[in-house]
C-alpha cells in the first residue's frame, strides 16, 4: 500500500483479504493483494497499479539468472530465473510444439508411437519441445563471441564422416558420434574441421558446404516445409538436406537439397530413410522394410497431386 495509506485504510484493506483467505490458494491471495487498492482508493488504482508493475518488472530484472552444468552421463542439467513476460513467450513456444491437436505428428517428429508420446510425463514432453527450439535458434542473427557467430566446431576424421563410423569431438570437449556429426554438418550452427590420419586439420568444411540465402528462399518456394510425409514444419524450421552427402562430394544445390526438419534430419543420416529428388522435381521418401516391405517411394501430402511422370 501507498505511504499516504493510514491506520484505517490498512486494518480494511486486511480485514478485506481475511475475508477472502478461505476462498482462494496462495497465488490467488497475492493476486488480490496486488489489487487491494483498489477496494480503499478506487480513484487512484490504476496509476499506483502502474507503479507497482514498473517496482516489480524492474525486481525482476535485477533477479534474472541462467546456469547450466554437464552432468557426466550425456546430458546437461540447468535452471534459470527470468521475467514472467519473458517466461510467457519461452511456455507459449513450447506448449505449441506439444499442444494436443499435434499429437500425432509430435509423436512421429520425436520417433516414437502416438501411445507411446502420449503415455509421456508432460515435463519429458515439454524437454523434447525445448531442445527443437534450441536447435531453431538463429545463431548467424546473434552477436559475434571472439569475431564469430554462435558457432560449435566439430573435429572429425575425414573418413569417419564420409562412412558415418568413429567419433566426433567438439572443442568444448563434448563427444558424438560421427553420424550426428554428418547431420550437422547440414547445419549453419556448426563447422566442421577435417582431419587426416596423423589427426591434422586438413580442411574447414565451409566452402560451399551450406546453402546460401537466395537458396534457401528458393526451397522454401519449392517444399513449402519439412518434406517428410505427414510433418508440418514450416520452412524456418527445417535445414537445407544435400540428397547426396556433402561429404560424399555431394554438391551444394538445389537438385540435391530438400528441406527437413531437425527429426527427419537426423532419421534420414541415421539410415533409416532415404531421400530423392523424383523424376518430376518433387523429393521422395523411401522407408525402410520394416514400415514398408515394398519399399516404395512416399511424398508429402502437399505434393499429392503432383504425380510423378511416366519414364
Amino acid at each position: 500500500l501507498p505511504d499516504w495509506c493510514g491506520d484505517v485504510e490498512r486494518g480494511d484493506a486486511e480485514a478485506h483479504l481475511i475475508a477472502l483467505a478461505g476462498e482462494h490458494d496462495l497465488d490467488g491471495l497475492q493476486r488480490l493483494a496486488n489489487r487491494v487498492l483498489e477496494v480503499i482508493d478506487p480513484d487512484g488504482f490504476d496509476e499506483h497499479l502502474g507503479e507497482q508493475l514498473r517496482a516489480q518488472e524492474e525486481r525482476a530484472r535485477a533477479r534474472t539468472r541462467f546456469q547450466m552444468g554437464r552432468r557426466g552421463d550425456g546430458t546437461t542439467h540447468g535452471s534459470f530465473v527470468v521475467p514472467d513476460t519473458d517466461a510467457d513467450t519461452l511456455r507459449a513456444a513450447i506448449e505449441g510444439i506439444i499442444a494436443p491437436r499435434r499429437n500425432q505428428l509430435a509423436a512421429e517428429s520425436f520417433g516414437m508411437g502416438a501411445d507411446d508420446w502420449a503415455g509421456l510425463p508432460r515435463d519429458q514432453k515439454m524437454g523434447h519441445a525445448f531442445t527443437e527450439l534450441i536447435n531453431h535458434l538463429p545463431t548467424e542473427a546473434l552477436p559475434l563471441a571472439g569475431g564469430l557467430a554462435a558457432t560449435v566446431a566439430v573435429m572429425v576424421d575425414v573418413d569417419d564422416l564420409r562412412t558415418g563410423q568413429g567419433t566426433a569431438t567438439t572443442t568444448s570437449g563434448t563427444r558424438m558420434s560421427a553420424t550426428k556429426a554428418q547431420r550437422l554438418a547440414c547445419n549453419a550452427n556448426l563447422v566442421a574441421m577435417y582431419l587426416d590420419s596423423s589427426k591434422r586439420v586438413i580442411d574447414l568444411g565451409t566452402t560451399r558446404r551450406l546453402y546460401d540465402r537466395h537458396q534457401r528462399l528458393v526451397l522454401a518456394t519449392r517444399d513449402r516445409g519439412c518434406v517428410f510425409p505427414t510433418c508440418d514444419r514450416p520452412p524456418s524450421w527445417c535445414e537445407a538436406h544435400h540428397l547426396n552427402y556433402w561429404s560424399e562430394n555431394g554438391p551444394t544445390d538445389l537438385d540435391n537439397a530438400a528441406l527437413l526438419c531437425h527429426f527427419h534430419h537426423h532419421l534420414v543420416h541415421e539410415g533409416q530413410w532415404v531421400a530423392r529428388m523424383s523424376s518430376d522435381g518433387i523429393v521422395e521418401l523411401i522407408p525402410p522394410a520394416h514400415v514398408d516391405p515394398e519399399q516404395r517411394p512416399q511424398r508429402h501430402s502437399r505434393f499429392a497431386s503432383q504425380q510423378p511422370r511416366a519414364g
